[in-house]
């Protein structure tokens, strides 16, 4: 026990202030916490909640950090949401839903996402905020601003022979370790593609430039530029 309220005296998260131990249970003390929590529990619900508040934190820096995003979210034309992945369980870091979509019998549409506003569900507390820009972008940026579906469009169209068989080897791994069920081009359109043009741009894989040509890293650059406006 004593062990146990040392390791939480001192602990802080994003988007909470600070963890204290009292009466036999952790609490959440003087913290802004943007689901209204205030209460933790130990076990399996205690490290859902300490990751839901470190995920709740990530979005709102991202936020703060990408005046886009907020614009979106205050405009109600996007949606965020947590939904913890249990401890050494893999499931992605995050989930991305246009307007329409419904979901899958595994990842159903949440249902704080209201059909015709897009939703991003964070599953994973080591989710970054450039990964929720990026998630945005590569899903629906791309679509409907004209300048970054302009880059999008001059990746793909520019995509190697070496790129086209690593977005195969990619969709063998998912299909393994993740069990994924769409075909590969539907797979490629929806999920390959988007996640390979946030490779180097988001900063999502190491060593990433050995995955690019110098003509895209160019471009990446020049629309990372673009959204920091």
């Amino acid at each position: 026990m004593l062990i146990l309220e040392r390791l939480l005296e001192n602990l802080e998260l994003r988007g909470t202030k600070m963890i204290n131990y009292k009466d036999s249970r952790p609490r959440v003390s003087d913290a802004t916490n943007p689901n209204g929590s205030s209460n933790i529990t130990i076990g399996t619900e205690f490290d859902s909640a300490m990751d839901s508040q470190t995920m709740e934190g990530t979005i709102e820096q991202s936020l703060s950090e990408y005046p886009i995003l907020r614009r979106l979210r205050d405009n109600n034309q996007i949606k965020f949401s947590t939904k913890p992945t249990p401890r050494g369980e893999k499931d992605g870091f995050l989930e991305f839903y246009n307007g329409d979509e419904t979901g899958t019998e595994k990842h159903p549409r949440p249902e704080e996402f209201e059909l015709g506003v897009s939703g991003i569900q964070l599953r994973d507390p080591e989710t970054r905020s450039i990964d929720i820009l990026g998630d945005w972008v590569s899903h629906e940026g791309v679509n409907t601003d004209p300048e970054l579906k302009g880059y999008y469009d001059r990746f793909k169209e520019s995509m190697t022979p070496r790129q086209h068989e690593e977005l195969k080897d990619q969709f063998k791994t998912n299909q393994k370790e993740y069990g994924e069920k769409r075909d590969f081009d539907k797979w490629k359109e929806i999920s390959g593609l988007p996640g390979y043009f946030r490779g180097y741009a988001f900063d999502q894989w190491e060593n990433s430039e050995e995955w690019f040509t110098p003509e895209q890293i160019e471009d990446f650059d020049k629309m990372k530029e673009y959204l920091k406006k």
